[in-house]
């Protein structure tokens, strides 16, 4: 089952002309968790599994993919009445539906609880299942659980990668066997 990644933007952001919603957002956490999905797509392909995709999930745009422009803005979920935030948070569950076309039935949050706590029940909802690997850790836990996992992936890939150069040299020397 193919995973899917939604992050939460960040406050701290850079704008330049033309920017990225995935190069706007500069929190250290933000930065970690993008680097956690990349370094997953990497093992998952090494494996032959299916890729996981991710967006990103912020209060004025609702879902972003990491290529979409957009402006400055200072936006917090909470800074929304109750019935805006519920809307939200059904349209950003209606939105990943679209975009997944229902594919994608695991879906790993990366936000905070203001966030997941609105999203997760819509999710739920429409029969996803829900990850939300960095509920309940305070900033610095979850930077800590974020660094652990990048070491993991690190050392996987690495693995992975030995054990394709291995393969690969021993395809070479049965060619030259052959030949």
């Amino acid at each position: 089952m193919a995973r899917y990644f939604l992050v939460g933007c960040s406050k701290e952001k850079r704008f330049n002309r033309g920017n990225t919603a995935a190069r706007a957002y500069r929190g250290h956490l933000f930065w970690l968790e993008t680097t956690i999905i990349e370094w997953a797509r990497l093992v998952a392909e090494q494996q032959n599994q299916p890729i996981p995709s991710w967006s990103i999930v912020s209060a004025k745009y609702g879902l972003l993919a990491p290529t979409d422009e957009i402006e400055d803005y200072d936006l917090h979920i909470k800074q929304l009445k109750k019935p805006f935030r519920l809307k939200w948070a059904h349209q950003v569950a209606k939105d990943l539906f679209r975009v997944t076309g229902g594919r994608h039935k695991q879906v790993i949050l990366f936000m905070g609880a203001a966030y997941a706590n609105l999203l997760e029940p819509e999710l739920l909802n429409l029969g996803y299942t829900v990850e939300r690997p960095l509920q309940g850790k305070s900033i610095g836990q979850q930077l800590q659980w974020c660094n652990r996992e990048l070491n993991r992936l690190y050392a996987l890939n690495f693995e992975l990668g030995k054990k394709q150069i291995t393969q690969l040299q021993n395809d070479l020397d049965l060619r030259e066997e052959l030949a």
